[in-house]
């Protein structure tokens, strides 16, 4: 905080950059918002580098965009049509045919549908006579599919979705000897979408070679260079808060480049988002969480993190608030929504009685949820809880702050539910009404160690999370680590 009343707002704007673009927004008047707000990162420039040369060859050929949701593909999409309608990019004429599959019900052929797009008549005999008319087109044609995955994934059966993925293996054919290309917007690889045999894996990935990836890397440079608008002061004073940090806890690894680029960011909120974003429903991805925080949203309750004084940080709790309407809409988030919190919420009073430690241990349970989450963490360690909150309730002896951090979660262990500690590590341990354990990222339990006694299928205020998931302590919520020295009694 500089001098004591700087706010984050007076040194950073957001722009109100749109969460979710779909390819409809291309019939809008307006539409040239998504080529003035799109941001061509290294990796951008590189992918558009690529297409172009795959679109001036003579023969076609098919690629794959790959991003997970809120990564910016369809942006991607529509910006690529754009350049492409207005004579850019290319330099022979292209027709553009684009498909958003989303509009489609899973019970369609896919073949049907790019067909009647397309103006071929799809029939049951030799598909090369169909489609030979649209081969005899002086100008190329590129043909665009956007939520292809979905689609595919929406099959009802195998027969349905490998009818599909052979009509995908004969388009990458037939454009090997005309000028036609095939761009397909999925969110993981192919072989990801169903039970795919693998002489069809082969044909596909030899059909569709050019595989453009929507890194992690390209989302923080949207969020550094797009959506976070940095004010004159705004890197002297992120430097000096960097520096602050390294004083005061010397013992905490930070990655300073990337706080430098994405504050009030924490660097690890970004990189726990990341793994935990295939969890939930796929309704907000990495964009919303950044624009909804720190603008705040009236609708959803969300306070503006502008608002909060300088050297505040959103920190990886936040990603559980964001999510916290979900926990009870998902079937695989039930015992969290029925157990955990509830009890909690009940409790935490009695485990803690300074509403400092409170406020702490709801942080604390916030970590071991995103842990439990993840499909690549087994434990949360003292040390990594105060590296993710920047924990600092003393100023002049880390290690003070570590020892809160620890006696916070024994006593999560020992007195509360649910939290299981070994060897210096903590997670959670739920089960459902069924008595088994909460599904973990991989769908099924990971050998750990059972919980304590009590640690079970309890249903303690499960009535209480009939309605919206409140905070687990009412009056705190995921606010700054208080400045204040604590002790336990």
């Amino acid at each position: 905080m500089a001098g004591g009343k700087t706010t984050i707002r007076e040194l950073l704007e957001v722009r109100p950059h749109p969460t979710v673009v779909r390819l409809a927004d291309l019939e809008a008047e307006s539409a040239h918002w998504l080529s003035d707000t799109f941001l061509v990162t290294p990796e951008i420039r590189t992918h558009l580098c690529a297409l172009q040369r795959l679109l001036e060859r003579d023969e076609g050929g098919g690629a794959f965009l790959i991003g997970h949701y809120g990564s910016g593909k369809s942006h991607f999409l529509a910006y690529l049509i754009q350049q492409l309608n207005a004579g850019k990019l290319v330099s022979r004429p292209l027709r553009v045919v684009s498909l958003s599959l989303v509009n489609f019900a899973a019970g369609n052929r896919l073949e049907e549908i790019v067909s009647g797009a397309l103006g071929v008549q799809a029939g049951t005999g030799d598909r090369r006579l169909a489609w030979e008319r649209l081969g005899s087109r002086e100008e190329g044609t590129l043909l665009i599919l956007d939520e292809l995955s979905e689609f595919l994934r929406s099959k009802e059966d195998a027969r349905a979705f490998n009818e599909d993925v052979r009509f995908l293996q004969f388009l990458g054919e037939w454009s090997r000897d005309h000028r036609f290309w095939i761009v397909a917007a999925m969110q993981e690889g192919i072989e990801h979408t169903g039970e795919l045999e693998h002489s069809l894996y082969r044909k596909i990935k030899d059909r569709y070679p050019l595989r453009l990836l929507l890194t992690p890397a390209h989302v923080q440079s949207l969020i550094a260079d797009a959506i976070l608008i940095k004010k004159e002061g705004y890197g002297a004073a992120v430097r000096r808060l960097g520096q602050e940090l390294q004083r005061s806890q010397p013992g905490i690894s930070l990655d300073m480049a990337r706080l430098q680029a994405i504050y009030p960011l924490h660097p690890v909120t970004l990189a726990l988002l990341e793994e935990i974003r295939d969890r939930f429903s796929q309704t907000r991805g990495v964009v919303d969480f950044v624009v909804t925080t720190l603008r705040g949203d009236d609708s959803r309750e969300v306070k503006p993190f502008l608002d909060q004084p300088w050297g505040a940080l959103i920190t990886p709790d936040y990603i559980v608030d964001h999510f916290r309407d979900l926990f009870e809409l998902q079937p695989e988030f039930i015992p969290l929504a029925q157990q955990l919190f509830p009890w909690y919420r009940e409790q935490l009073e009695r485990l803690f009685e300074k509403s400092a430690l409170r406020l702490l241990a709801e942080r604390l349970l916030k970590l071991l949820v995103l842990v439990h989450l993840s499909p690549v963490r087994e434990r949360l360690t003292a040390r990594e809880a105060a590296a993710w909150l920047l924990f600092g309730a003393s100023r002049v002896d880390p290690e003070r702050n570590l020892r809160i951090v620890q006696k916070a979660l024994d006593r999560l262990a020992e007195e509360g539910r649910f939290v299981v500690r070994e060897d210096g590590g903590y997670w959670l341990e739920l089960r459902d009404d069924g008595g088994g354990r909460l599904p973990d990222a991989a769908g099924a339990g990971d050998g750990r160690a059972a919980g304590p006694a009590g640690a079970g299928a309890g249903n303690a205020g499960a009535a209480a999370a009939c309605g919206r998931i409140q905070p687990l302590h009412p009056a705190s919520g995921s606010l700054p680590a208080p400045a204040v020295e604590l002790a336990f009694p």
